[in-house]
């Protein structure tokens, strides 16, 4: 997470390791793996519903998880 943050996510830094704050990280995609220059899927924030959106457009963007973690 350090490595891809700006200073506007410093602050969740200290809530990610007294475990405040969980989540999950899937930079995977099933036609290219971690190659971040390639995938297509996109995720967008809506404000009326407060929701990220999550937008895989085709079977080569599937995502899947790297790990067991939780």
């Amino acid at each position: 997470m350090q490595a891809l943050a700006t200073k506007r996510h410093e602050p969740i830094f200290a809530k990610i390791d007294d475990t405040s704050v969980l989540g999950c990280f899937c930079l995977t995609e099933f036609g290219y793996g971690n190659n971040a220059v390639k995938m297509e899927t996109t995720v967008t924030y809506d404000e009326k519903t407060q929701e990220f959106v999550v937008h895989s457009p085709t079977v080569q963007s599937q995502k899947y998880w790297i790990s067991n973690g939780f």
